[in-house]
C-alpha cells in the first residue's frame, strides 16, 4: 500500500513540474487552401497534376480520380513552396475558385506536449523505483505493470506529436479537378462530327420507331379497314332495295 502511494505521489509530482506556461509557447497555425480547376482533359490534368507534385517537393496524401468527369487530391506542400505550387498548378487549366484558412492549434499542442513530458517523467520515475533492490517482488510486478501502461501511453502521446506538427509545419492544398464544358468554336471539328453522328443516330432510331408502330398496329388496320368496307357495302345494298 505504501509503495502504491509513493508511485501516485512521484507521478502527480512529475506532472505539477513539468506543467508549462502557455505564453512560453509560440502560436502554431495549420494552413488549408481550398482550390478548383477547371481542365480540357482531366486524366490528362491527373497525370501532369502528379508530376507536378513531386518535382515541387510536395507529397500526395490523398487522390481520387473519376476517369473524364473529375479529381480531387489533397497534397501537402511546406509553406514556402505553396506560391510555386500553386502557379504550376494554373498552368494546366483555370484556377476558378480558391479559399486560404488559418486555424491555430497552439493550445492542442501545448496540452499534447504537455502531457507527453508527464508521461516521460512518470516512465524515468518508475525505473528508479524498479532500480531499488529492496523492493518486495509484489512492488516490483506492480511498478512494472505501471511501467507498461506508462510506455504505452508514451507512444501514444508521441504518434499525436508527430501528427499535430506535422500539421502546422505543412499546408494542405484540396484540389478539385472538373472538365471545362468549352464553346462550340472549341475544337469545331469534333464537336460537328458528333452532332452528326447523334443526328444519325437519332433518324435511324425514329425510322426504327416508325417501323415497329406499323408492324404493331398494321393487322389492326387492316382489320378496322376491311370491317369498315364491308359495313359500306352492306349499307349500299339496303338503300338499292
Amino acid at each position: 500500500m505504501a509503495r502504491t502511494l509513493l508511485v501516485m505521489c512521484l507521478w502527480l509530482g512529475a506532472c505539477a513540474h513539468d506543467e508549462p506556461s502557455a505564453a512560453a509557447l509560440a502560436p502554431s497555425r495549420e494552413l488549408v487552401v481550398r482550390t478548383t480547376l477547371e481542365v480540357r482533359e482531366v486524366r490528362a490534368a491527373s497525370e501532369a497534376i502528379r508530376e507536378i507534385v513531386a518535382r515541387e517537393g510536395a507529397h500526395l496524401e490523398r487522390a481520387r480520380e473519376e476517369g473524364t468527369r473529375g479529381a480531387s487530391y489533397e497534397i501537402r506542400v511546406a509553406p514556402h513552396a505553396l506560391a510555386g505550387l500553386r502557379t504550376a498548378l494554373g498552368t494546366l487549366g483555370e484556377i476558378v475558385s480558391g479559399e486560404e484558412t488559418s486555424a491555430d492549434l497552439s493550445a492542442v499542442i501545448a496540452d499534447g506536449d504537455a502531457r507527453l513530458r508527464a508521461a516521460r517523467a512518470r516512465e524515468q520515475r518508475l525505473l528508479e523505483l524498479l532500480a531499488d533492490r529492496t523492493s518486495a517482488l509484489s512492488d516490483v510486478l506492480a511498478v512494472e505493470a505501471e511501467l507498461a501502461r506508462a510506455r504505452e501511453s508514451i507512444e501514444t502521446l508521441e504518434a499525436a506529436h508527430r501528427a499535430l506538427h506535422d500539421r502546422v509545419s505543412l499546408a494542405r492544398v484540396a484540389l478539385e479537378v472538373r472538365a471545362r464544358s468549352g464553346s462550340f468554336l472549341d475544337r469545331p471539328v469534333e464537336r460537328l462530327h458528333a452532332a452528326a453522328t447523334l443526328g444519325v443516330r437519332g433518324v435511324a432510331t425514329l425510322g426504327l420507331g416508325i417501323a415497329m408502330l406499323a408492324l404493331l398496329l398494321g393487322p389492326s388496320v387492316a382489320l378496322i379497314g376491311g370491317l369498315g368496307a364491308l359495313g359500306s357495302r352492306v349499307a349500299r345494298r339496303r338503300r338499292a332495295r
